[in-house]
């Protein structure tokens, strides 16, 4: 793309306030603008042909046109609906200028396009495409750049009023329109905007006259400017149990006990760790463009397959029955709580690739239900022993994970995001045991909380690592 086609798209793109006599046409034109800040020049000039057919007057579909045909190479098209564009509107200089360019010999057209090449020409293109695509700070981190560039660039000047008015920061916008009112006076469009901001101001508590100086040192927007988005996100997603720990041990256990019930005749019924579910909310603050630092909070829920249920029929003496039955149950959960950040990249105007790692703690909860009964019947009576408790599980431990997605906006405020990423989080374990249940159905305390230990008599962990799947929908304010 030429640099001074995309500058003249650059000057109508950012006339704030013109609209199109017919709706339907400013529709359209502004889908041309999406599109050719996305280089699908085909697309824009389809849109600014569907404007123009609705509203002849529109002048800024007509240049539009002419731009993405110049884009693609099409000098004559590009003349030909450029001169459209100044029958509407005559009073464009550059626009003028360029068109006389192509229109002179072959040999002069590069030397004049080369000629409208510069460093604050270079930085206002990119600050009109960072505007065209939400990225207020990018706009005017570069549109502060084309001013420090070329003071008399009045296009930069209106383009940083428009990103600071974005970002609420109100009288840093009227100094800039001023700015660019001063350079070319012949805005009406922008003198009306600036003159109901000034009464805006004007009216404010904190209003006070302040001189209109060029942000000289102006990497990043300063006080005035400096204007956070807040995001908030809720999300939900699935994933693996940890490859190592109670919940292995336990499928590991089941497994065989499967396995040895079939080999001896017997009626199991086996419970298995089988996924974990996970939910939350995140909460997060613009640093920078693309910078964001959040706060996350979530809880994950072991996902169990059945009940441990395990029956047994004995027959110990002649015309004597023994029946036994065992059945227990494990829930567990943990609730993490992590601090951030995710860095996120346009690729298109509504489409990011986004990454992020946090840490933080897990805390894990959870209990043990059981219950044994054997009965007994035969030649000498019958009679059954029942026993039931429930023991309570805790633990901790560190909380880190890393994720990276790709996140579609449907507005500047409205995203659904898909992440794939890995956790780590193994916490202790600890157990509250507690016994038999009174006449009741209450059951009493026995035991204080004591560590629980594995098969070897080490410390036992609860893993909840792995790889995992989640889905978010986020709205930016």
């Amino acid at each position: 793309m030429k640099a001074w086609a995309a500058g003249v798209a650059a000057a109508i793109l950012l006339a704030a306030a013109a609209a199109a006599a017919d709706p339907r046409a400013d529709a359209l034109y502004q889908a041309a603008v999406a599109k050719y800040g996305a280089a699908d020049y085909q697309g824009a000039i389809k849109d600014a042909e569907a404007a123009v057919a609705l509203d002849p007057q529109n002048w800024q579909a007509w240049q539009l046109d002419g731009n993405a045909r110049y884009a693609l190479g099409d000098k004559t098209g590009a003349v030909t609906v450029y001169r459209y564009s100044l029958q509407v509107n005559p009073n464009n200089p550059q626009l003028k200028a360029f068109v006389d360019s192509l229109a002179a010999p072959a040999q002069a057209a590069p030397a004049a396009a080369a000629a409208q090449v510069s460093p604050a020409q270079t930085s206002y293109e990119a600050a009109l495409v960072r505007y065209n695509a939400s990225d207020y700070d990018g706009a005017m981190q570069n549109a502060a750049a084309a001013v420090r560039a070329d003071p008399n660039h009045w296009q930069a000047w209106q383009l940083l009023g428009n990103a600071r008015y974005a970002r609420a920061d109100k009288r840093g916008a009227l100094e800039a329109y001023d700015k660019s009112l001063a350079l070319n006076p012949d805005n009406p469009q922008i003198r009306t905007f600036a003159d109901s901001l000034r009464a805006e101001v004007a009216a404010a508590p904190s209003a006070a006259p302040s001189a209109v100086t060029p942000p000289v040192a102006e990497e990043s927007p300063g006080p005035a400017g400096f204007v956070q988005r807040l995001s908030v996100r809720a999300w939900g997603g699935y994933g693996p149990v940890g490859s190592s720990g109670l919940m292995k041990e336990v499928n590991d256990d089941y497994d065989k006990g499967v396995r040895e019930a079939a080999e001896n005749g017997e009626t199991v019924s086996v419970m298995r760790f089988s996924s974990l579910t996970q939910y939350g909310g995140e909460i997060g603050v613009d640093l920078v463009a693309g910078l964001t630092a959040g706060v996350i909070a979530g809880r994950l829920m072991v996902n169990e397959a059945g009940e441990d249920t395990s029956e047994h029929d004995v027959r110990s003496a002649p015309m004597r029955t023994y029946d036994s039955t065992y059945k227990s149950r494990i829930n567990m959960a943990v609730t993490m709580l992590m601090v951030g950040g995710r860095y996120s990249r346009e690729v298109s105007p509504n489409l990011l690739v986004r990454g992020g790692l946090f840490g933080g703690i897990g805390s894990m909860s959870g209990q043990v239900i059981g219950s044994s009964q054997d009965s007994w019947y035969g030649t000498w009576g019958s009679g059954s022993d029942r026993s039931a408790w429930r023991d309570a599980l805790d633990g901790s431990g560190a909380a880190f994970q890393i994720v990276a997605g790709v996140e579609y906006r449907f507005s500047p405020h409205l995203g659904v995001a898909l992440d794939l990423g890995y956790r780590s989080l193994k916490t202790d374990i600890y157990v509250s045991y507690q016994g038999d249940d009174d006449a009741d159905g209450i059951y009493e305390h026995t035991e204080p909380r004591e560590q629980y230990r594995d098969k070897d008599d080490r410390p036992e962990i609860v893993d909840f690592s792995g790889v995992f799947g989640a889905l978010s929908v986020g709205y930016h304010f």
